[in-house]
């Protein structure tokens, strides 16, 4: 799925990396920006590649606790910028996250990033 959708809802930046001294939580970044109508949908996050008790894994992550105002509700006019934290089960090892934005029931864009310092 690409980071940008043919009515113009777009993720302009995605960060991801680890909480220094939360060896369970992530910290996350992302730009939205919309050219199009106004979406109100909700992010959603899948670890794609992982390990957990020596096994390769992809697993859907819970919705994020919020940094500012983020929610799992999102609603883009033009602009958003948000970020939050996600957490880990006990003895997970991720190494890239896919974060979409979904409307309704369908993803209308995705994007993975790698992980990296915060």
């Amino acid at each position: 799925m690409p980071p940008e959708d043919p009515a113009g809802l777009r993720i302009d930046n995605f960060r991801i990396g680890a909480v220094s001294g939360y060896p369970n939580r992530l910290r996350y970044e992302l730009g939205l920006s919309n050219k199009g109508r106004k979406l109100v949908g909700k992010l959603q996050f899948m670890v794609v590649v992982g390990e957990h008790n020596g096994e390769l894994r992809e697993m859907p992550l819970d919705q994020p606790a919020t940094l500012s105002d983020a929610k799992p509700k999102v609603e883009v006019s033009r602009l958003l910028n948000t970020r939050g934290y996600l957490d880990l089960p006990e003895g997970y090892v991720e190494h890239k996250v896919v974060v979409q934005v979904v409307e309704g029931s369908s993803p209308s864009v995705a994007q993975s990033a790698p992980m990296s310092p915060t």
